[in-house]
């Protein structure tokens, strides 16, 4: 949690947080040590992002005892000489089982790692079904599985019990008593058996995965703006190019309530000039306009093109409170 402190220092917007310490009681050693820091160095104020009125130490405890994926809390840093006071928001997750009856898993397989078929769930599933969660664009799909690995014993124990040092006959009659149950290991094992691995891996992406999709959407909740090639074409003459096309300026707002959105051309040089001509009339990157003349080619050869046409595929996303701008 010390880096949770470094991070704080530096007044950053955005923390994801991960808390895998040994904390088999849930009492938030890490987190509770991280605030306490914090707090004596002035680095900052906490609070329930949700609900600002409520105690700190009424939420910690309420979010120790019960199955909430993650603890989105707010942060307000001290006032700097401009006098402005910058906020920030952690989203924290606490390594454990939501559903403990889920079976032990399977072990990872190089067509799961590669993407081939999914292996994570994206939330909370009951034993001995398999359930497929719906993923955002930019990740992979993954299920949890109630089949277990060949090694498996028939009666498909729970994660929960899945317990031992570094063998696997050590997962079928230690039921959790030897070194820890999963996931509360003990640290002192650093030589983790395969299946034990996966069933890390798998709960890793079953516990992030909420809070990664949380802190996305706040991210982006506000406005993003986009500006690219939209137009290919004035009367007859059309551009050889995508890079030439006229550029239209898009403004799209996420919300609760849904997303909006609205669009206008850019008012250019170039575009002006095409469009009172009804065809390309100046010369763009790879366009050139129709020339009747020998004696309009030959200039031509020797102008060269203006490249006001603002396709420059920029894109700007208000994220709170600042903002982030992306080209390509």
């Amino acid at each position: 949690m010390f880096r949770l402190v470094q991070l704080l220092r530096r007044r950053q917007r955005w923390i994801l947080s991960f808390d895998v310490g040994d904390d088999p009681n849930m009492e938030l050693l890490d987190l509770h040590t991280a605030i306490a820091l914090a707090r004596k160095e002035k680095i900052c104020s906490f609070y329930l992002a949700s609900d600002p009125r409520r105690d700190l130490e009424d939420v910690l405890e309420e979010y120790s005892k019960n199955l909430e994926p993650f603890l989105h809390l707010g942060v307000l840093y001290p006032q700097m000489s401009d006098g402005i006071r910058e906020i920030g928001e952690i989203f924290h997750v606490r390594m454990r089982l939501l559903e403990p009856s889920v079976p032990v898993q399977p072990l990872v397989q190089r067509e799961e790692v590669l993407g081939e078929r999914g292996i994570f769930s994206l939330s909370r599933v009951a034993p001995v079904v398999d359930v497929e969660m719906p993923a955002r664009e930019h990740m992979r799909e993954y299920s949890l599985s109630s089949e277990t690995s060949n090694s498996d014993s028939p009666r498909q124990k729970p994660r929960s019990e899945l317990g031992g040092i570094c063998c696997e006959c050590c997962h079928e009659w230690s039921k959790g008593a030897l070194c820890g149950s999963f996931p509360n290991t003990h640290t002192a094992n650093q030589f983790f058996t395969p299946k034990v691995w996966a069933n890390f891996c798998r709960l890793g992406r079953e516990l992030s995965s909420p809070a990664i999709a949380a802190l996305t959407n706040a991210q982006m909740a506000e406005i993003n703006v986009h500006a690219g090639p939209a137009k290919f074409e004035f009367g007859d003459d059309e551009f050889v190019d995508w890079v030439d096309g006229q550029a239209m300026l898009y403004r799209i707002k996420f919300g609760e309530e849904g997303c909006s959105y609205q669009n206008r051309w850019l008012d250019t040089w170039n575009h002006r000039m095409h469009r009172e001509a009804g065809r390309i009339a100046v010369r763009e990157t790879c366009s050139r306009p129709s020339l009747g003349s020998f004696w309009e080619r030959f200039m031509y050869l020797f102008s060269p093109p203006n490249n006001e046409n603002g396709n420059l595929h920029i894109s700007q996303a208000r994220l709170k409170p600042g903002l982030c701008d992306f080209t390509k």
